[in-house]
């Protein structure tokens, strides 16, 4: 009966669930209140455990834990990437919920999260926190695969492993060996937990074979999370053709082995972990069947999610190809979905950047490393011209902006495209055919076999003609003899060709190259003197954007002590500058809007999500090295709602990293021991330059995701509040 009320409450809430729209997909938020978890001031934490008295660690160990624990799990969970309240970790909690049915109490102590990460992973922590990533989650195949990881991830914190792992950890820091004894040691560890593991799934009535198989889910989490042939005619369409000589002529092996060497790993190898389980299973009796058992629908809504913020990550990360297959697979089931044509349209877009500016390589994999269905694309990719890749690019924006045509950011990503061919030298309409592939190839053929017969009326016309109508006709694309079909991509956009609208759009970013080409060339032939004059003229005439108001996002500070983050100092300082910013504005006028962790407790959830948001921009930008020439914020839409919240465009990022290394040496104290008077002067010198601190300062635009403005200033100053302010106020004065 008390299983049966359990299951009914469970199917209740799934029919209240709302249903996510996936052709309007926007990425999982926080929702619900705020747990302690994440409002509850880092430091505050660690002096509430420093007494917890865990068994088997010192007083000293206790604060080295907690401190390394606390702080340590904090900066993922503020990261921007960690979520609460989201329909997935609410669907792993009610997994929880229902493999702890008969231990209600353990179940109050536990709290599921989800990180924004396509890094398969999940962790548990002596708090009771249970954290699964989104790569992870889209990777299983059913609820009783996901049931076995989560039983495993319980088993951790219920047998207090992250306690004993450091335990010995601290022991054995020093010995030799170490690092096999330790791998050991957790390698025990991990068999226990999936022991137990499989007993929960046992329990529960879940299907051995599907606990089983979810072995085969962590063995292959490295591939995308599906494996479909990609076809070599995906790209083909009326108005594109790809010859197949630029597809891989075999297929790319999956390489995996289930028993590699474990020896310097944590964790044993797949071979070992499903010999040991299969013992297990075969040794329980009465196993159910199911794969399912709370509810398949809200399973399958959960997976969806998760590869579609897969989708998300990768154009966050810059992973451009890998998104377009990712895009490729969930098009199968949503072929009309906004979200999925809006990330293609960004990674073309980010792929072109790349190639433009010889970075390729981080998007597309070397050959050597490349596995399975989604090896094909990367290897098309990275036989691909520049040019070539830029007309596809622009081919696939194209049509995707036929069918959203009013829609600001695609229109965005479509002019941002036009602009970047504009100013590569070697993309000239001139170039292009107003005949597709097909008509040009037929024409061609046919003109072939038309000369075998009238070769001397071929003679006698180009007798009528002039040099240079000779000339001009050996370069103009469309004159069939010139038919060449390894520039296939010359008669991928003849609809482009002719539209006058893309015209007016490409030249007019033409004619800004050509004009800065020839100011470039005017300025080389200055004397240094007068180039810097006109510098300087220019800075003064160049309208600056009004950066009176600023959204301020989490001033940080990282002291170094022995090379080791000084946790209690960083939050000392933080302090510090948080007065310098706030007194430094004032002074200079600039209205400030703080968005912190401290101010969540205040702001709750609301503020959570708009902090989330403000730092996955700053994380894009790092992740293309974009600057003004980058591409547009992936989560666009939600700055948008921000900038509208707070009425402000520009965002203002600070960054201080400080480390105290007094610059003396052995060497020159023994040498200084001959010169008695100098010495002291030596001593007095090295410590006086000991402090080193770096502050970086970025402003960002909100509507583009563009950095307005970036300084990075060093000294050799200790990070006091008078130096902060100094430095906060020559910033905010610069603005």
């Amino acid at each position: 009966m008390k299983q049966f009320i359990l299951l009914f409450t469970l199917l209740v809430c799934n029919f209240s669930i709302a249903q996510i729209n996936f052709d309007r997909y926007r990425t999982i938020m926080a929702a619900g209140p705020i747990p302690e978890d994440f409002s509850k001031i880092t430091s505050e934490k660690v002096q509430d455990e420093k007494t917890k008295g865990r068994d088997g660690l010192s007083t000293k160990q206790e604060g080295e834990f907690s401190t390394m624990i606390h702080y340590g799990l904090d900066n993922i969970l503020h990261s921007g990437l960690c979520v609460y309240g989201d329909p997935l970790s609410n669907y792993i909690s009610d997994v929880a919920k229902f493999l702890l049915k008969d231990d209600p109490e353990l179940y109050k102590k536990l709290r599921f999260y989800v990180i924004k990460s396509n890094v398969a992973n999940a962790f548990s922590t002596d708090q009771g926190i249970v954290v699964f990533t989104t790569g992870l989650v889209s990777q299983f195949a059913n609820e009783a695969q996901l049931a076995f990881v989560i039983a495993h991830e319980i088993t951790h914190y219920t047998e207090n492993h992250v306690v004993q792992t450091f335990d010995y950890n601290s022991k054995n820091r020093y010995k030799d060996g170490y690092i096999e004894k330790m791998s050991t040691y957790s390698k025990d560890k991990e068999f226990d937990a999936d022991k137990a593991a499989v007993a929960l799934c046992h329990k529960a009535g879940y299907s051995d074979n599907e606990v089983y198989n979810s072995f085969d889910v962590l063995m292959y989490s490295h591939l995308p999370f599906d494996e479909i042939e990609f076809p070599i005619s995906y790209y083909d369409s009326e108005l594109f053709f790809i010859p197949k000589n630029l597809y891989p002529t075999e297929k790319f092996e999956i390489k995996t082995d289930e028993d590699y060497n474990d020896n310097l790993s944590t964790h044993p190898n797949i071979k070992k972990r499903k010999d040991t389980v299969n013992v297990i299973l075969s040794e329980l009796d009465n196993w159910g069947d199911k794969s399912f058992i709370l509810d398949e629908a809200r399973f399958k809504e959960v997976s969806s999610i998760a590869r579609f913020e897969s989708v998300r990550t990768q154009i966050l990360e810059a992973q451009y190809v890998d998104a377009l297959y990712s895009i490729f697979l969930l098009e199968r089931e949503f072929p009309h979905s906004f979200y999925l044509n809006k990330m293609k349209a960004h990674a073309w877009l980010g792929l072109y950047h790349l190639k433009s500016e010889n970075n390729i390589s981080d998007a597309v994999k070397k050959t050597s490393e490349l596995e399975g269905e989604s090896g094909t694309l990367h290897f098309l990719i990275k036989k691909m011209s520049q040019d070539a890749l830029g007309t596809l690019a622009l081919r696939e924006i194209y049509d995707i902006k036929k069918i959203y045509h009013d829609d600001y950011e695609i229109n965005y990503l479509y002019e941002k495209l036009i602009s970047k061919l504009a100013y590569s030298k070697s993309f000239k309409l001139d170039n292009f055919s107003t005949k597709n592939f097909e008509t040009a190839s037929k024409e061609f053929i046919d003109s072939q076999e038309a000369k075998k017969t009238d070769t001397i009326t071929e003679t006698t016309e180009n007798k009528k003609q002039t040099k240079y109508e000779r000339i001009k006709k050996t370069k103009d694309v469309n004159v069939v003899e010139n038919f060449d079909s390894t520039k296939y991509y010359q008669y991928g956009l003849s609809d482009l060709v002719v539209d006058e609208a893309f015209k007016t759009i490409f030249k007019k970013y033409e004619a800004e190259r050509e004009a800065e080409e020839k100011e470039e060339e005017r300025l080389n032939n200055l004397t240094r003197a007068e180039r810097r004059k006109e510098f300087e003229l220019k800075e003064k005439e160049k309208p600056k954007p009004s950066l009176d108001q600023l959204i301020i996002v989490e001033p940080t500070v990282i002291s170094y002590h022995k090379g080791e983050i000084d946790y209690a100092k960083s939050d000392a300082l933080e302090k510090n500058l948080d007065e310098a910013i706030t007194y430094s504005a004032e002074d200079a006028g600039v209205k400030l809007t703080n968005i912190d962790r401290s101010m969540l407790g205040e702001g709750g959830t609301e503020a959570f999500n708009e902090r989330n948001t403000l730092f996955t921009l700053i994380n894009q930008l790092y992740s293309t090295e974009s600057t003004s020439d980058g591409t547009l914020p992936v989560d666009y839409e939600l700055l948008k709602e921000l900038k509208a919240h707070y009425n402000v465009d520009n965002i203002m990022f600070t960054f201080v990293e400080h480390y105290y290394q007094p610059r003396i040496h052995p060497g020159g104290v023994i040498g200084m021991i001959f010169l008695p008077p100098v010495l002291p002067l030596y001593l007095i010198r090295g410590f006086a330059l000991a402090n080193n601190t770096e502050m970086t300062n970025i402003v960002i635009n909100s509507e583009e995701g563009t950095i307005v403005m970036a300084s990075t200033n060093f000294s050799r100053s200790p990070v006091k509040k008078w130096h902060l302010r100094s430095q906060m106020y020559n910033v905010f004065k610069q603005l």
